[in-house]
């Protein structure tokens, strides 16, 4: 039996320029480029501000950007995240995904 944890890469704009936008109502939107892997879902946890990407496979990428309070106000009413790969101003490919809320 394999019991090994899933990797926990460096953070996501230590390896790619990246962007999160928000807005009140939810929206939310990662810009980024360089191409990633599907995103299963994403993780944030209000109570350390740790914002992280899970991977088909269980490998796991934080953000690593620092959410001001209107962020963090924001995203607790997100459901789903676009996420969306540019190229200068050329859009090369987009994917929604889970957005979860750690609050337990």
């Amino acid at each position: 039996m394999n019991d090994t944890l899933p990797s926990v890469m460096c953070g996501l704009h230590q390896s790619m320029r990246c962007c999160l936008l928000t807005n009140p109502q939810g929206q939310v939107l990662i810009a980024h480029d360089q191409p990633i892997g599907a995103v299963e879902w994403i993780e944030f946890n209000p109570n350390d501000n740790s914002f992280t990407l899970v991977f088909d496979g269980g490998s796991m990428q934080p953000l690593g950007l620092d959410l001001n309070l209107q962020m963090k106000q924001n995203l607790s009413h997100g459901q789903e995240v676009a996420l969306v790969y540019m190229v200068e101003q050329d859009i090369r490919s987009t994917q929604k995904t889970m957005f979860i809320i750690q609050d337990y």
